[in-house]
């Protein structure tokens, strides 16, 4: 039985120079916003401060300017196994002399041009006009 639960993650639009900071899935060549899982307990802005920290080793106090911007639902199958996600979207600003390295294995850091983002495959798919409005 597969497991029925509604994952509610972070996600950060961070734009710098027209330039958005993704995440690149190295293995499945797709990328996505910074961000991650909220956990119980966790508000969605201690949400914002923990994965910057962890994918970044961005500190709290470097990280401003944390703005909600809006939501997207998201159901598909991978894998053969059912997924249904809520994406809390929030813009923020870091300070432009921070270096952006990953701090995990599976991930990379890149600033993509906001022209060419039609040109990446960003998942979720629907999460594209987001960043442009």
């Amino acid at each position: 039985m597969q497991n029925k639960t509604i994952e509610v993650i972070v996600r950060i639009i961070i734009e710098r120079d027209n330039k958005i900071l993704l995440c690149k899935n190295k293995k499945h060549n797709f990328y996505f916003l910074p961000g991650g899982h909220v956990e119980f307990g966790d508000t969605f802005e201690k949400t914002v401060y923990k994965e910057m920290g962890e994918e970044l080793g961005i500190k709290k106090e470097q990280i401003t300017n944390i703005l909600y911007k809006n939501y997207l639902e998201e159901m598909y199958t991978e894998d053969g196994n059912d997924h249904h996600e809520i994406n809390i979207i929030f813009t923020a600003k870091i300070p432009n002399n921070i270096e952006v390295k990953s701090k995990e294995n599976h991930i990379d850091f890149e600033w993509i041009d906001i022209k060419d983002i039609k040109n990446i495959k960003l998942l979720p798919a629907k999460i594209a006009p987001l960043l442009f409005n």
